[in-house]
């Protein structure tokens, strides 16, 4: 678990059901043409929630490249709440 966000300048939610089988060229997809936005901004943390609403994954690009991050809570607690399709979240650090 990514324990320590201070590196990211922003955060991205992108809530409602995500095909998480997509892989890094699939999600930057979906911030390109959904929300217009560049996903090679640096510092900004991109995160998917699953078609189940137990697992989230999250894409960021730095100086080296791709990064990222799976999040699958096992069992029935720790589902998120479902959130109409299409909507975003931003949130500033």
């Amino acid at each position: 678990m990514l324990r320590n966000a201070s590196c990211f300048k922003r955060v991205i939610i992108r809530c409602g059901k995500t095909d998480l089988r997509r892989g890094i060229t699939g999600l930057v997809s979906i911030i390109r043409l959904e929300y217009g936005l560049d996903p090679l901004e640096e510092g900004t943390l991109f995160l998917f929630c699953g078609n189940k609403r137990n697992s989230i994954k999250g894409i960021c690009f730095d100086k080296d490249g791709w990064c990222m991050i799976v999040k699958k809570q096992g069992g029935r607690h720790g589902h998120h709440q479902a959130v109409p399709q299409g909507y975003g979240y931003h949130v500033r650090l």
